[in-house]
């Protein structure tokens, strides 16, 4: 079976293989008589790691030698993080930010793809800690932003930023002080700044847990809690901005490869509607099927 999945921003097209393992290639093309074109893809075979750093995402699909340019081909056999992907025709951005493996842990790295190839990892996260699921996404005043978080018994969600992808700020922590706080999701709705996580009310790894909504008021972030849930597994909050509307879903309930996704969206005065709920029966329908309805229906009337 094959899938596709919609473009994001620009000209990114993610196509699903629901087959074995989870693994992926990330590519791209430039012809050189458009400069300001690129081409990208996401390979991806649908399976089921909850682990965020599941050592098993990347794995090249098209031929050495092919039209496309593969990013990071070693990264699978050096247990690399799944990469985030931001495409932004407007200010010329083609880049992805993955977790790198490393002898002293997790860092961020970054690379984009300019003049037919993609440029040497920069390290922009390097810290004592590892460093994980970072989440790219550019404002409407072309700011950079990275979300990622710190694992462990004292896990926190941190931002970084960058206006032109060489210099990056210092981290800022977007979780509350004695927050348990993990796998952020950026977005920007009416021109602010948002980021969904989850936050482990007992301690990592136990539940309840809440999906938090953290929004940039220009100093620092504020944050409301859009929903609690039991769900011991991966609960990965991911918040959405389209066609005027903003939404939030996630992983309520898991079962083995079954459970149910739930979403709310953002109502016309400002407060979050009743929570729905969309069933799966597999990891391949969780993130292709439930997670694809919720799209249309947030986005309808």
């Amino acid at each position: 079976m094959r899938i596709c999945v919609p473009a994001a921003a620009g000209s990114i097209l993610a196509l699903a293989f629901a087959v074995g393992l989870s693994r992926a290639e990330v590519g791209a093309t430039w012809s050189p008589t458009q400069a300001t074109t690129i081409s990208g893809g996401k390979l991806q075979m649908i399976g089921n790691d909850p682990d965020p750093i599941g050592g098993n995402v990347w794995s090249r699909f098209s031929a050495v030698g092919s039209a496309i340019v593969v990013l990071n081909p070693e990264g699978a056999a050096n247990g690399d993080g799944d990469p985030s992907i931001l495409s932004d025709p407007a200010h010329g951005w083609f880049v992805a930010a993955w977790s790198r493996n490393s002898v002293s842990g997790f860092d961020v790295v970054v690379s984009r793809f300019a003049s037919g190839g993609w440029t040497t990892p920069q390290v922009v996260v390097d810290e004592t800690v590892n460093a994980l699921d970072p989440q790219l996404v550019v404002d409407a005043a072309g700011v950079v932003h990275m979300f990622y978080w710190h694992d462990g018994a004292s896990a926190q969600v941190l931002e970084v930023r960058s206006t032109d992808l060489d210099t990056w700020s210092a981290p800022t922590v977007v979780s509350q002080p004695g927050e348990v706080a993990c796998r952020p999701s950026g977005a920007v709705y009416q021109d602010v700044l948002r980021v969904a996580y989850e936050v482990h009310e007992f301690g990592f790894g136990n539940s309840p847990r809440k999906v938090v909504l953290a929004r940039y008021d220009g100093s620092a972030f504020v944050t409301e809690v859009v929903a609690m849930t039991n769900n011991l597994g991966t609960v990965f909050p991911q918040v959405h901005s389209h066609a005027g509307r903003l939404w939030v879903d996630w992983v309520d309930a898991e079962n083995g490869s079954a459970g149910e996704v739930a979403w709310t969206r953002l109502d016309g005065t400002g407060h979050w509607e009743p929570i729905h709920y969309l069933p799966f029966a597999s990891y391949a329908e969780r993130e292709y099927f439930a997670r694809g309805t919720v799209r249309m229906q947030a986005i309808s009337p």
